[in-house]
């Protein structure tokens, strides 16, 4: 098994639950992680686009990746935010913020256990096993730039379709 090229081992990362499956990112474009608290919402947006928090004084843009990222979250009960660093981001105007249904932990990802994703998914960065399971659990290493990315064309797709003809 080739080790996907995007895997870091000296990387920390970030694990976060969405809907019943277990993703990670690098943990360096974390700010913080705050409990979810009233949104405004924000009219002519995606459903991705959840509304704004008022986080001590900076306006941050609440989005819901399980709407970008098709992931079925029926019933869960999202309690936490967390808040991005924009230093990470390329060409990121604005303080970002996703709603999680649950924070794992931090850890290293063993990319013996990594697999390239369909080629489909180009948000996705690797697969990986987690060999201690004994129910097949994997998780899923996302790209925040890449999933911003699609809700950003989210955006503009929901613009053109609210143009008047």
């Amino acid at each position: 098994m080739s080790t996907p090229t995007s895997i870091d081992t000296d990387q920390k990362y970030i694990e976060i639950t969405l809907g019943d499956e277990r993703y990670a990112f690098d943990v360096s474009y974390t700010e913080e992680i705050v409990e979810r608290e009233t949104i405004t919402r924000m009219p002519n947006t995606p459903d991705c686009v959840k509304g704004l928090i008022d986080l001590r004084g900076r306006v941050t843009t609440v989005l819901d990746p399980t709407d970008v990222l098709d992931i079925d979250n029926e019933g869960t009960d999202t309690k936490l935010i967390i808040i991005f660093d924009t230093e990470q981001f390329n060409d990121q105007q604005g303080n970002i913020g996703w709603i999680v249904d649950d924070v794992q932990r931090v850890s290293e990802i063993n990319s013996e256990h990594a697999i390239d994703p369909p080629e489909q998914q180009t948000w996705m960065e690797a697969v990986v096993s987690d060999p201690d399971s004994s129910d097949d659990e994997y998780t899923i290493i996302i790209s925040p730039e890449l999933v911003v990315s699609r809700v950003e064309e989210a955006i503009e797709e929901y613009q053109v379709g609210q143009t008047p003809k």
